[in-house]
């Protein structure tokens, strides 16, 4: 089977995301004898999967969140998928990056199957995004939704990271929904996070640590924590957030504003061996975003043998046991946060309970077994659209 993947960085970021996913499965495809090219338009900055082979089609970038390069990168992807599609069984698109692309394929070889691996979506109940950051980026969401709509009803078959995705895809979209379609999570590399190496927590002299790992942006809930950590009838404890993003200033702001600055740690990006090693020292990892699909920091603090105190939103609930394997708190409530990290802080064993079941939940699921899902999916799908082609 040969297969082309479109993935829009690889090699990918460090911290997640459709291209770490996208880079995962293609390098567990090719283990097992699949043939797999990645189609992209440019490397991830960390490019943390030594991968060369990608192909790369011509771009306009313009600076910034951008509508400009959106259009130009459009029409080069759909003329590169229309020059090469044919010689693929399978083109598997990571999330949406043109409206005309399932054409463009089908032009080229109508036995070629599409199929959409969705990591993102709507989060409202009427297809609306939640938690962005303006009236700009809301409209050019709310455009990106009906994009997505057309391209997932013309799919020939759809992977959803996570079953919450796939039953709201069902609310919005009814009988359009793919017949085909299966729910495929992401792993965690086992090698990297279930033996990483134990820094030193030098930047924090606290004996109770919270940390708060993902990009810094509105949505992941940062000023939730910091909020709570006030609330928290201990001076023992301190946060420590890993990763970079626009709202990284505005949590800096509120810890000094309510006075705990000296409380409140910000390391920026690092390594995927750095982020295991801080997984493993810390006494509880926080989980706050307000809008998440599926939290692969869920996944990696759990391999790691890290407890979990995560948002009740559906991309975390569906992968905790409240109380069992994790810790829930209501979603933007940082009073409900407080209570709950206070009763995780002055109770080592249930710390200790709760970390060794996710970890025991997690070991089960491995990027080697999500790349056999995937390919029995391709299989499928390919079969079916051969004979019907």
């Amino acid at each position: 089977m040969r297969v082309l993947t479109v993935a829009t960085d690889y090699p990918p970021n460090a911290f997640g995301g459709a291209g770490f996913y996208a880079a995962e499965i293609t390098r567990e495809l090719r283990a097992l004898g699949v043939h797999v090219d990645v189609l992209s338009t440019r490397p991830g900055v960390d490019r943390i999967h030594a991968d060369s082979s990608a192909l790369k089609y011509p771009t306009s970038p313009a600076p910034g969140w951008d509508g400009v390069s959106v259009l130009t990168d459009n029409i080069a992807l759909t003329a590169t998928l229309a020059r090469i599609a044919s010689h693929y069984d399978v083109v598997n698109f990571h999330d949406v990056y043109s409206a005309i692309a399932p054409l463009a394929v089908r032009c080229a070889n109508p036995k070629t199957a599409f199929i959409l691996t969705k990591h993102t979506g709507p989060t409202g109940p009427d297809g609306t995004t939640t938690g962005t950051s303006g009236p700009i980026e809301d409209y050019m969401l709310g455009n990106l939704n009906d994009l997505e709509d057309w391209i997932f009803r013309s799919a020939d078959g759809v992977i959803c990271v996570a079953e919450q995705m796939l039953d709201r895809a069902r609310t919005l979209y009814g009988d359009d929904v793919p017949a085909r379609h299966i729910i495929c999570p992401p792993a965690v590399n086992q090698g990297i996070f279930a033996g990483p190496d134990t820094p030193e927590w030098h930047w924090c002299s606290h004996d109770q640590r919270l940390l708060v790992p993902g990009r810094l942006s509105p949505r992941k809930g940062g000023d939730t924590v910091i909020e709570a950590l006030t609330l928290v009838e201990r001076d023992d404890t301190c946060i420590t957030f890993v990763g970079s993003g626009p709202h990284e200033q505005a949590l800096v702001d509120l810890a000094q504003r309510l006075g705990i600055q000296q409380r409140v740690h910000f390391l920026g990006k690092v390594t995927q061996q750095e982020l295991a090693g801080l997984y493993s020292i810390a006494t509880v990892v926080v989980a706050p975003s307000y809008v998440e699909a599926y939290g692969m920091v869920i996944g990696e603090a759990r391999v790691s043998g890290a407890a979990l105190v995560a948002s009740d939103i559906p991309g975390h609930a569906e992968q905790m046991c409240d109380g069992v394997d994790g810790l829930m708190f209501s979603s933007e409530d940082s009073g409900d946060l407080a209570r709950v990290l206070e009763k995780a802080l002055a109770t080592p064993d249930l710390i200790d309970s709760i970390a060794s079941a996710g970890r025991s939940r997690a070991a089960r699921h491995t990027w080697a077994k999500a790349a056999r899902s995937s390919l029995d999916f391709f299989e499928s799908v390919a079969r079916s659209k051969f004979s019907q082609a």
